[in-house]
């Protein structure tokens, strides 16, 4: 069977930052870290608690004859805990989304934390590879946005979906990697929550991966969601992050000048952002002849010059996101002329912030003024 760990440690080799950041200076003051009377924001990737309350009936659950071999385990669900490798049969929950689902006997799962997702294997179905993706609040218009953009699992590893089709609660579409091959996603979208089930590899699209998909879809159990540590704390998170600019630098030399670029995030109180990016180039050096026997200096050039590169306006808003993986927070960016909406997580951190997958320095914005 091709083990959990493997197939987590191809998901989690996700490159680090930009190579030729310039030396950083010394930090300014980070308006977005907690004073020493507060709690720091937690990872985004921890998790764990325990689920309460008693579950409304899943929309797909008894839909047609159960495709699981095996009863349902007997017994309190487990909360899944980052990096654990869990071996059915048994129940697991993930108490900040509100979600019970089974694991048969023969498969296996873990959360490996570097993406709110979860790997699944079945004993039974090695060219099945399957991923469990689970979030609150989120409702059908939140799963459109996520699925209209490539899900990147690491360098040269991203998911394309195709046009989801939505029927009530539940939710499908196709799934192609980027080396070409395909696969299946079905989900179920009701109750403030989406739980959604990719299915990759070969036999996807078989009828064993379909089967993957229905056991785990069939034995979901929404239940009484436990709240995590940063949803009471979004209002605070959202007015320290108000005012301040993310500012990212990096430079690159070569033979007779360099090349700069700037990124700057800001977000303003009143709920409005603006993305700028701009790159300074410079160029010396010396023109000579070579008359075979000599070479004489006629004369030096230098100049500069910079240009402007992309610009955005638009609403900003910060939320608390429960996931299989734990909660975290996430800024959600309206674009004002095309009313594109985007999904960022960010972390703030003792010396910056990270956001959108990369390091950024946070500052007082000059525009919030």
């Amino acid at each position: 069977m091709r083990s959990v760990l493997s197939i987590v440690m191809l998901l989690s080799a996700c490159g680090g930052g930009a190579a030729n950041d310039e030396t950083p200076k010394p930090a300014p003051v980070n308006p977005l870290a907690a004073d020493s009377n507060s709690t720091p924001p937690i990872n985004p990737l921890t998790g764990g608690g325990t689920a309460e309350g008693q579950a409304p009936l899943n929309p797909l659950a008894g839909a047609g004859e159960s495709t699981s071999p095996q009863p349902r385990p007997s017994g309190p669900a487990t909360a899944i805990v980052i990096g654990q490798v869990y071996s059915g049969a048994l129940r697991l929950s993930a108490p900040l989304v509100g979600i019970q689902f089974d694991i048969p006997s023969g498969w296996q799962a873990q959360a490996p934390g570097t993406l709110p997702l979860m790997v699944v294997t079945d004993g039974s179905a090695p060219d099945v590879l399957t991923l469990v993706w689970a979030q609150r609040p989120a409702d059908m218009s939140t799963v459109q946005v996520l699925l209209s953009e490539p899900l990147e699992l690491g360098p040269d590893a991203a998911l394309q979906f195709g046009p989801v089709q939505a029927s009530g609660p539940s939710v499908s579409t196709s799934v192609q990697t980027a080396n070409g091959s395909t696969g299946r996603l079905e989900g179920i979208v009701d109750q403030g929550a989406a739980i959604l089930v990719l299915t990759l590899g070969p036999a996807a699209q078989s009828k064993a991966g379909d089967a993957i998909r229905r056991t785990l879809l069939e034995s979901m159990q929404f239940v009484t969601a436990k709240q995590g540590q940063l949803a009471p704390k979004v209002s605070q998170l959202r007015s320290m992050l108000a005012g301040t600019r993310l500012e990212r630098r990096s430079s690159e030399t070569f033979d007779g000048g360099f090349i700069g670029s700037q990124s700057m995030w800001d977000f303003c109180g009143d709920g409005s952002f603006q993305y700028s990016e701009s790159t300074t180039t410079s160029v010396s050096g010396s023109v000579s002849t070579d008359s075979g026997s000599s070479t004489d200096e006629v004369g030096s050039f230098n100049g500069s010059g910079s240009s402007d590169g992309d610009r955005l306006r638009g609403r900003w808003q910060l939320d608390a996101i429960g996931s299989i993986a734990g909660e975290y927070l996430q800024i959600t960016l309206q674009d004002a002329g095309t009313g594109k909406v985007q999904f960022m997580p960010i972390l703030p951190t003792d010396s910056g912030v990270d956001f959108a997958g990369l390091s950024w320095t946070a500052v007082t914005s000059p525009l919030c003024q």
